[in-house]
Parts: C-alpha cells; sequence; structure tokens
C-alpha cells in the first residue's frame, strides 16, 4: 500500500512522444519546472510513514484502541514534564535561596575592626576600606579605634598599627609627621574625615530631607544573599540610624572628656548624632562621670549628644556580675549599648541580652565558629577583624542546609587549600 502510494505521488516523467518540435523558449521553463518538482520532499505524514516502517512498526494494520490512547497519554505526559521541569528547579532554587536568606538573618550583624581587608587591591583603616565594605558585603556597623597624637589631632587607627607603620607613638609625633613618615590619608583618616566620610555614606550628611529615604536604598543591598544581612531581620534590634553604628574606641590616654566632646563636635556637624557612640570600661568611675558633664556642659541638648557605650571585659571579674546589666541601672548611667567580650557565657549572655533592653555588640568574632556560638548567645552584633571571611563562612553555612562540616569543606575548596 505504502509503495502504491509512493507511487502515485510521485512527480511522472514526461512523455517520449512529446513534440520536439516546440521552440527553446517555452521547452525551457518545462524542464525547469519538472526539475523543481522531482526534488520537491514528501508530505510530513508520509515522512512519518516511513520513520515508523523502518523502526519496524506495521503501518498497514492499527494498533488497538487502548495502546493508541496509552500512547497518546504518554507523549502528552512527556510534552507536560518538558515543560515544567524548568520551573521546577527554578522553584526549588528560589526557595533554596530564600531559606539561606531566612537562616542569614538568624545571625548578628557584623562589623568592622578597624576597617581591616583581605581585598590586596584595597587600602584598609580608610575611606576605600569602608567603601568596600558597605558595596561588596553591606558592612554598615563599624567599630573604629583612635589615638590622639601630639597636635591635638585625633587619627582613626589601632597604636600599634599605627606603630608598626612608623615606628614611631602617636604622642610623639604630628599629623604632618605622621603623613611624611607613610600614614597616608588612604590608610590613616583623621576622625573628622571618617566621621564626615562615614554620614556621606549613609546619606544622612547635610539637610534631613530625603536623608533616610537615601539610606534606606543603602540598605538594600544587605539584604542580597551573600552580603551581611545577619541583624537586619525585622525582629532584630537595631542600633544608630536604621542599623548604621559609628562606635569610637579612644584608645588611652585619648579617652577624656575634651577629646570625647572633640568627636561630638564632629558627629554633629555630620548631623549622626544618633549613629555614633563611644566606649567607656567602668561608666561609675570618676572619669566616665567627668566625660558625662562635659557633654552636658558643651551640648545641652540631650538630642545633641552622643551615647555611651560600656565596655565589658572577660578577665575583669566586676564585669561578671549581671546584677549592674539591669535596665534601669543602664539607664541611671546613660548606657546606650553593650560592648562584651565573647568569651562571657551563655547565662551571662542571656543577662545582658534579654533583661537589659541594650543593644549588644560583641567582640571579638573571626570564624564561623564564634559566630556560631553568638548566633546561640543571642547577640545583636559581632565585631571582627576578617568580616569578608565570617559574612562568606556564614553564607556557606546557609546554603548547605545549616551543615557546618559542610560549610566548612566549601570555604577550604574555595581557598584553594
Amino acid at each position: 500500500v505504502l509503495l502504491d502510494f509512493l507511487h502515485t505521488s510521485m512527480p511522472k516523467k514526461p512523455s517520449s512522444s512529446s513534440s520536439p518540435s516546440s521552440s527553446s523558449v517555452v521547452s525551457a521553463p518545462r524542464r525547469h519546472k519538472r526539475k523543481k518538482a522531482h526534488h520537491q520532499k514528501p508530505p510530513f505524514m508520509l515522512r512519518l510513514l516511513l520513520f515508523l516502517s523502518r523502526a519496524g512498526v506495521n503501518i498497514n494494520r492499527p494498533p488497538p484502541l487502548k495502546k493508541l490512547l496509552a500512547g497518546i497519554v504518554g507523549c502528552l505526559f512527556l510534552v507536560v514534564v518538558a515543560l515544567v521541569r524548568p520551573s521546577l528547579r527554578a522553584s526549588t532554587r528560589l526557595n533554596g535561596e530564600k531559606n539561606a536568606v531566612r537562616c542569614a538573618r538568624t545571625f548578628p550583624d557584623v562589623a568592622s575592626h578597624q576597617l581591616l581587608t583581605n581585598d590586596p587591591t584595597t587600602k584598609s583603616g580608610g575611606f576605600e576600606a569602608m567603601d568596600y565594605l558597605r558595596d561588596r558585603y553591606g558592612v554598615t556597623n563599624y567599630d573604629i579605634d583612635a589615638v590622639r597624637l601630639k597636635d591635638g589631632t585625633l587619627l582613626a587607627t589601632h597604636p600599634q598599627r599605627l606603630f608598626d607603620w612608623i615606628q614611631k607613638e602617636a604622642k610623639d609625633v604630628t599629623l604632618e609627621e605622621a603623613r611624611a613618615l607613610g600614614a597616608n590619608e588612604r590608610s590613616f583618616a583623621t576622625m573628622e574625615d571618617l566621621i564626615a566620610h562615614f554620614a556621606k555614606m549613609t546619606g544622612t550628611r547635610g539637610a534631613k530631607k530625603g536623608a533616610r529615604r537615601a539610606l534606606r536604598e543603602t540598605l538594600l543591598l544587605a539584604h542580597e544573599l551573600g552580603k551581611n544581612i545577619g541583624g537586619m531581620g525585622s525582629s532584630s534590634k537595631r542600633i544608630g540610624i536604621d542599623g548604621t553604628f559609628f562606635g569610637v574606641d579612644l584608645k588611652g590616654d585619648a579617652l577624656n572628656a575634651e577629646n570625647v566632646v572633640l568627636v561630638n563636635e564632629f558627629a554633629k556637624k555630620a548631623n549622626v548624632v544618633d549613629a555614633v557612640s563611644y566606649y567607656v570600661t567602668d561608666p561609675e568611675s570618676e572619669a566616665s562621670k567627668n566625660i558625662q558633664k562635659a557633654l552636658e556642659r558643651s551640648f545641652p541638648k540631650s538630642e545633641d549628644r552622643i551615647k555611651m557605650t560600656w565596655a565589658l571585659r572577660d578577665v575583669d571579674g566586676s564585669h561578671w556580675n549581671t546584677e549592674k546589666l539591669a535596665r534601669e541601672n543602664l539607664e541611671r548611667m546613660n548606657i546606650r549599648g553593650l560592648l562584651p567580650s565573647a568569651k562571657f557565657d551563655e547565662k551571662w549572655y542571656s543577662k545582658a541580652v534579654k533583661e537589659s533592653n541594650a543593644w549588644v555588640e560583641s567582640w571579638v568574632a573571626d570564624d564561623l565558629e564564634t559566630a556560631l556560638e553568638l548566633r546561640k548567645k543571642g547577640v545583636h552584633a559581632m565585631i571582627s577583624n576578617v568580616p569578608e571571611a565570617v559574612i562568606e563562612g556564614i553564607k556557606q553555612f546557609c546554603m548547605n542546609g545549616e551543615s557546618r562540616e559542610l560549610a566548612v569543606k566549601a570555604l577550604v575548596k574555595m581557598r584553594g587549600m
């Protein structure tokens, strides 16, 4: 039957009795038409029948109705699977990312200590590092050390870091001399300039109109997977201006009333008073009380004064006394937040976090293990010398089903170890 069909469907050859007397003008188009018809492809159904016959299907005997229906249903099923499978993969990937983001938000916010970075193209300690940590990792919380130079300038750096760089103590050099010895502006910014840049970065400098909107746009960076989204959830306590914070740790003799008032002036000028705080280890000491009195004299309005943060050390036996952490006591001492060592136990942290109603920012967390411990202790933020590594560790932990072992393997693989 198939051969008969093929025979009847193929174009027939011209008869040999055709008149040879036709002119070449007429016969040429006919030859062209015959050639075109000769190369015309068979219809689709015909090619399908040929394919089935070669595959061993008896096309002269139709299959039973049940088999035919089963074949049609099977084909439809395969088509549906082919169409839906990419959507299922995308949905699974999206759900996995959502779960990872939820996991990351259960971690404390990661703060940068001294604006140190691991990026070889970024200078630590200055504007570049602040911008880099904000843009690449969503870091908006900074713990900044400060020293006072011979000429009274406050330099934003740790005293040991400055000494390693210029081989001289901070008190023995002026700003000009420190610059000449290599403490350049890129790595050693003045406190005034750094606070001004911090204010500019958060969109709060100058007029207040539109500042909150600009800040919200900046903080959107922190809600992307792989960035610093810990502590940014709706249930988390906030500090500073919508989560941006600038803590000033005046080192050694630099912690006095004169310098704290100077820091307050920088913050007020930049319009970031609510985001700046200074640290003390003993809020009830005469020195701390004198600082408070100096601030009240210089800035009569409370909204113009920067707040105090209590730094607590596990090596100080008096700091283990949790009775002083009561909310009423902290309010009496005008303490805005607590800055405890990561080595305090869970019982101590339970009191500090739940009963003080204060912002609790722990130090120092330089690895995933410490970050997991502080997550369990319920702190709001953790200071790190290596914020990029800690944030990446949290990301890998959350993307690998909250498995520490898988996260460590992923980190090792990334570092090529």
